[in-house]
């Protein structure tokens, strides 16, 4: 799906993904890199940071890692905070998970039609 779905559908996607994989996480509480992932952390979400510039620092569900290919368990979703001009470098990276995450999410106003 590449449009934005109905808040019923949102909310359903949310519910089912326990495991998130926070892809350009933060560890800077006033970016939303941190404060979305923290927010899910805190309604019993396991949430995974994956950004090499924060590689091994403690984040919600354990150390980040500095790729998706270093999660060290499947998760649900891939929560995207990359500019859309980075998108299609991962998306190898996320072709290559076993087993692929149900959904990819960008965030707002990120779009690149390649990458979806």
């Amino acid at each position: 799906m590449t449009t934005e779905p109905a808040p019923t559908t949102l909310r359903a996607l949310i519910r089912e993904s326990q495991t998130i994989a926070v892809l350009g996480a933060h560890t800077e509480r006033a970016r939303a890199a941190f404060y979305v992932p923290s927010y899910m952390a805190g309604y019993g979400h396991r949430v995974f940071a994956v950004n090499p510039a924060i590689a091994g620092r403690p984040y919600f569900a354990g150390p980040a890692v500095a790729s998706l290919a270093e999660l060290t368990e499947p998760v649900d979703m891939v929560l995207v905070f990359r500019r859309s001009t980075w998108l299609m470098q991962h998306v190898p990276e996320i072709l290559a998970m076993s087993p692929r995450p149900k959904v990819v999410w960008f965030q707002l106003g990120i779009r690149h039609e390649l990458a979806a």
